[in-house]
């Protein structure tokens, strides 16, 4: 059993990386020098297919946990989908050549940073607890 899970997850993996990143795979030792680069060929051939090939992780974890019978995963929800918006957003308002839509995707992935840190934050409670007994 364990080794199912172990060829399926490897086989996964480097489907993944094949179907994404092959551009790097073309390029003979130049992939990873940045130097002399412009932002958007970097943005379009390295941070959206690792942002995208993450948020797809996530969706598919997002999928397994709303499968569950006893969903009480409520927060693991809320948290898995504001970072799926946040890197989606952050990383479409890097590629996109609109001002505006740049403004707007940014604006949103940084309220659903917000919202991210509200979900996560407790809820502060008081040091004394009163009980009846």
């Amino acid at each position: 059993m364990i080794m199912n899970k172990c060829l399926y997850c490897i086989f996964w993996s480097v489907g993944l990386f094949v179907a994404t990143f092959y551009c790097l795979l073309a390029q003979e030792g130049e992939a990873f020098k940045f130097t002399g680069k412009e932002l958007l060929p970097i943005a379009q051939s390295h941070i959206m297919p690792m942002i995208m090939a993450m948020t797809l992780y996530l969706l598919d974890v997002l999928y397994a946990i709303s499968m569950r019978k006893n969903n009480q995963d409520k927060s693991l929800f809320w948290i898995l989908s504001t970072i799926i918006v946040f890197m989606v957003t952050f990383v479409f308002s890097l590629l996109v050549n609109c001002n505006v839509l740049g403004w707007v995707l940014f604006i949103l992935s940084w309220l659903s940073l917000t919202i991210l840190k509200f979900q996560t934050t407790e809820s502060e409670q008081s040091p004394y607890l009163i009980t009846e007994d």
